[in-house]
């Protein structure tokens, strides 16, 4: 179904107006999500920016949308830009990393096949996307929050 849809999200990434992933806290664990149409690894919140939405008021928005986790952008604490490069297209990412005191959340059915909350240790580029790789990695190096 992914390979089917790709021509689809190529475009959509194309004509887009920015990425945005968010890495969300509790307890030491991170949350990450499938999605029903994806190469079936973990990925982070997160998605398109909306014409003249910030990075942050796009990154709370999608975190709203698909975990039913509603975040002021303030919350969440800028960690940098990521590039990402597959299937044959390149697009840039905002990464945010915000901790919260609840693990509630829940999943949006129409999109998100799956939430889970998982240690740092269990993301591993073998079960997760690339992006969501880089993005932990630079935060790791540029916030205290993941030690």
């Amino acid at each position: 179904m992914f390979v089917c849809a790709w021509p689809a999200f190529f475009i959509y990434y194309k004509l887009g107006y920015g990425r945005t992933r968010v890495i969300l806290l509790h307890e030491g664990r991170v949350l990450v999500m499938k999605q029903w149409i994806s190469p079936g690894k973990w990925a982070l919140p997160g998605g398109g920016l909306h014409r003249g939405e910030s990075a942050a008021e796009g990154a709370a928005r999608e975190l709203y949308e698909e975990t039913s986790l509603r975040l002021d952008p303030r919350q969440l604490q800028p960690v940098g830009v990521g590039h990402h490069r597959c299937w044959g297209l390149r697009y840039d990412y905002h990464v945010f990393i915000t901790k919260i005191g609840s693990k509630s959340v829940r999943a949006q059915r129409i999109e998100v096949s799956e939430l889970e909350w998982l240690e740092l240790g269990d993301l591993r580029s073998s079960n997760s996307s690339p992006d969501t790789i880089e993005a932990l990695k630079m935060a790791a190096e540029k916030v205290a929050l993941l030690q």
